[in-house]
């Protein structure tokens, strides 16, 4: 056999080792892909997804608004999102939705309000696919609002409550930062 050929041979054999490294470390048909729940839905029905991987390591944990750190807890979530989309059709579609597309954005130390915003973002995101999350949005952000100025609350009744003994406070304290008319004080009995 002449150099020539022996080189060829050397060289042929170099091409296919290297294209078989860059074969298994390259992407392949693992492209890692960021796609909404409803395409991936849509894609899962269609047979176009093969195979999913959820990889998570360690536990993630949110900062309250007291600053004390606890474990990120879905089922806390999963019932804020039911009530806000409670009377509205097909409920629990939309809590499943709305949860699995909220655990793409969470980190940990996410705050309380970092992901209260979240929760109502991924909510408006659907939107385009279904007008009623729009309804979901809404009640989320009300419950954020009522939570920032009134406190936490778990039902209909503490809500009214805390209404109630907030409201003289609150109507005293508009009135001293200029905010409301000072008669709202002088006219009627708030107590």
């Amino acid at each position: 056999m002449s150099d020539m050929a022996k080189n060829l041979i050397v060289w042929l054999v170099i091409a296919v080792v290297l294209m078989s490294v860059f074969n298994s470390f390259g992407p392949g048909d693992n492209v890692d892909r960021q796609t909404s729940y409803t395409q991936f839905i849509k894609e899962v029905n269609q047979g176009q997804i093969r195979e999913v991987k959820v990889e998570r390591t360690g536990v993630i944990t949110g900062v309250k608004r007291s600053g004390e750190r606890e474990p990120y807890d879905a089922n806390k979530i999963n019932l804020a999102i039911e009530a806000a989309s409670a009377g509205l059709d097909e409920n629990i579609t939309w809590v499943t939705q709305i949860a699995s597309e909220l655990e793409l954005t969470l980190f940990d130390g996410i705050t309380t309000q970092q992901l209260d915003e979240a929760v109502i973002q991924v909510a408006l995101q659907n939107v385009k696919d279904d007008p009623a999350f729009d309804i979901v949005a809404a009640r989320l952000l009300l419950k954020t609002i009522y939570k920032r100025v009134l406190g936490d609350y778990e039902t209909a009744a503490e809500l009214k409550e805390l209404h109630r003994s907030h409201f003289a406070v609150n109507v005293k304290r508009g009135v001293d930062e200029g905010l409301l008319d000072p008669r709202l004080t002088q006219l009627f009995d708030l107590d």
